[in-house]
Parts: structure tokens; sequence; C-alpha cells
């Protein structure tokens, strides 16, 4: 399998999130980020993450004594959105040693949330 590639980030809570755009709040935020994850070429698959405060990521915490995985979140102190993108380039870099697609999927789902970690693709 060739190199991953970090194809782009997206998100519906920031505009322009690849330009350094972030939330109004840096230090207290809770924001969507979808990122484009493939081999080289056009196609790609998206994973998510949520990228929050320790005090966002706290008040997800359920109140009635339940618990909240830590799956899916990355948990930073102040948006710095070059430090997010680096943080999932990391990732990206774990999984590209795998020897399959659907192996270096389910390094990425270690992290993040596929949009297909629920369909069968065997």
């Amino acid at each position: 399998m060739e190199a991953l590639e970090l194809k782009m980030l997206m998100s519906p809570d920031v505009v322009g999130i690849e330009a350094g755009g972030g939330p109004a709040d840096v230090e207290s935020f809770c924001v969507l980020v979808q990122c484009l994850i493939g081999e080289p070429g056009p196609a790609a698959d998206t994973f998510d993450v949520i990228v929050a405060s320790p005090d966002r990521f706290a008040a997800a915490v359920p109140t009635d004594g339940g618990a909240l995985s830590g799956r899916g979140y990355l948990v930073m102190r102040r948006w710095d959105g070059a430090r997010v993108r680096e943080t999932i380039a990391g990732w990206v870099a774990e999984a590209s040693g795998a020897a399959d697609w659907p192996t270096a999927a389910a390094i990425l789902c270690r992290s993040m949330f596929w949009e297909l970690e629920n369909d069968d693709i065997g």
C-alpha cells in the first residue's frame, strides 16, 4: 500500500480551518473536524474527530454518573490549528505503515470515527 495522505481538513463549525481559521473562543471550544484521508490520487475517506477544550470535554461527560469514551476526541487547552493538523498527520503517518487499506483504516479508527466503520468492507 502507498503512503496515506491527509488531503484536507474541513469543519462545519469553523470557517477556513485549512487557512488558519479557528473558533471564536480559542480557550473554550468544541469543533468537529472532518479529515479527508487516502492513498495518493483523488479518492479519500472521511474521518471525524471532535477537538475540544478541557472544559467543553468535561461538559460532555454525563451527569448521571455515566462515562464518556475518549475515542474520537482531541483535547487541547487552547485552539491551535497547526497543532491539530500536526496531530492528525501523525495518526495518518502511523497508519501509512499498514499492509492494506482496511488495516490502515482500523489504525485510524483508534483515534477518529470513520465514515464507513460500520459497513462491511471485507
